[in-house]
């Protein structure tokens, strides 16, 4: 079994509702031993090409399944599907390490204005049920900071050493591996 690195090196935005976002018209390299990628986000911060439509025929949301993490955007799955079906307007509003909780806020902020005739919700049960109580607990918590950070560590690093750890990438693999231990 491959255990994969969950935090990845795009440089999420906190946000006290969403919990986060990714930067508008990013573009980053993503590499590890299992793969090489491109990350390219739209005017707001998700996987699509830009500019948005005024209406979306479909709109999906999710967590890194739904993003295509660790494919080429091409590859992926919601991009496949507009593939197939050229007349459709599909929008992605999938990001790594996010909950359902999260899906529905997303959809709130950036897909109801779009109208779509169709919501997918892409839900990952090897995950989903524990992102969705470490994400209560962020708000709990008073939504401390960027939850693509807090969820790491729940708030519990010093504050002196919390920017250290946000960009140890070894640190970061060492829980997510033992977040991947507790939970088979």
């Amino acid at each position: 079994k491959r255990l994969y690195l969950l935090q990845t090196q795009v440089k999420s935005i906190g946000d006290p509702y969403l919990g986060f976002v990714y930067p508008p018209h990013y573009r980053s390299e993503i590499k590890s031993l299992d793969f090489k990628f491109l990350i390219e986000s739209d005017e707001h911060g998700f996987r699509n090409d830009s500019p948005w439509p005024e209406q979306a025929d479909i709109v999906i949301v999710g967590d890194s399944m739904v993003y295509g993490w660790g494919v080429a955007k091409e590859n992926a799955w919601a991009s496949l599907i507009g593939e197939r079906l050229p007349e459709k307007r599909i929008v992605n509003l999938g990001l790594p390490g996010t909950s359902p909780q999260q899906y529905v806020r997303y959809f709130e902020r950036f897909g109801l204005g779009l109208k779509p005739k169709i919501l997918v919700f892409g839900i990952f049960a090897g995950n989903d049920l524990v992102g969705a109580e470490v994400f209560d607990r962020w708000l709990a918590a008073g939504s401390p900071g960027n939850f693509d950070v807090w969820r790491f560590f729940e708030g519990r690093p010093p504050d002196r050493v919390t920017n250290v750890l946000e960009r140890s990438l070894v640190l970061l693999m060492l829980k997510s591996v033992i977040d991947g231990i507790g939970q088979s």
